[in-house]
């Protein structure tokens, strides 16, 4: 079956050349909060071109008016711009979806969760076609949209008792989970058109949160290769209920 290695950023930047951006999706670019700075938000569209933005960004931080309010106003402002380049994008991630065989049949994703963002925006960009985006995930929260077509290990709209308990762990449960890798900002084409993903460049805390995970992944995996070959058979099943105590025990 097919396997996408697209993340949030390529699902969600092409949903801006949208007529009516979804609110979900102007607030993954607009979010701020007391540490938010201009490069942070302008790093989000990754675009040095977009010079105008900047400078928009630049005059709110000035005025001591970084909040997300005001730099969605300015995001809307200036959507036309953005909206170019996130035509472009748009074409090559369709065109990466339906070289995988993405659009030929109903698909699953499979991720961590926690409100199927990446299904929503899959859902979106080929709402023209005829097949459905269905989510499977370790938890789905009971507010998250097209709750018919997402389904949770841990938790979900139909089973809410332990999203309480886990909220707390969801850092924890992201960061065992992790790419090991750099994120995949877009896909694009080379010179003889070929698609290719582009990564975001590794900062210093990516790069010791990537060496943290692999370091707990490959333990998880050491253990379960000696488990596979005991003679004991430990179990390697944990129940729902089994995770989130252990999750406590441990914070």
């Amino acid at each position: 079956f097919p396997v996408t290695i697209c993340p949030r950023r390529c699902m969600t930047f092409p949903l801006l050349v949208l007529d009516n951006v979804p609110d979900e999706v102007l607030t993954l670019y607009g979010y701020c909060d007391a540490h938010t700075s201009v490069d942070d938000i302008f790093n989000r569209f990754d675009y040095p071109e977009l010079t105008a933005l900047q400078q928009d960004l630049l005059a709110l931080e000035q005025k001591q008016l970084l909040m997300a309010t005001e730099v969605m106003r300015v995001i809307k402002k200036h959507k036309s711009s953005i909206a170019a380049l996130a035509q472009k994008e748009r074409d090559d991630l369709l065109a990466y979806l339906q070289s995988i065989g993405f659009c030929e049949a109903d698909a699953l994703v499979v991720d961590v969760g926690w409100s199927g963002t990446i299904q929503d925006c899959l859902q979106l960009l080929t709402e023209s076609l005829p097949n459905q985006v269905h989510g499977a995930y370790l938890g789905v929260w009971p507010h998250a949209k097209c709750r018919a077509n997402k389904s949770g290990f841990l938790f979900s709209p139909q089973r809410p008792e332990l999203a309480t308990r886990l909220q707390p762990f969801i850092d924890f449960m992201e960061l065992l989970t992790s790419s090991p890798l750099e994120s995949v900002k877009h896909m694009a084409r080379d010179d003889q058109g070929q698609l290719y993903p582009c990564y975001f460049a590794a900062t210093e805390d990516e790069k010791k949160r990537q060496k943290v995970s692999l370091d707990i992944q490959s333990g998880v995996m050491e253990y379960v290769h000696w488990a596979l070959g005991s003679s004991i058979t430990p179990s390697l099943g944990l129940s729902a209920e089994v995770f989130v105590d252990l999750c406590e025990l441990l914070s």
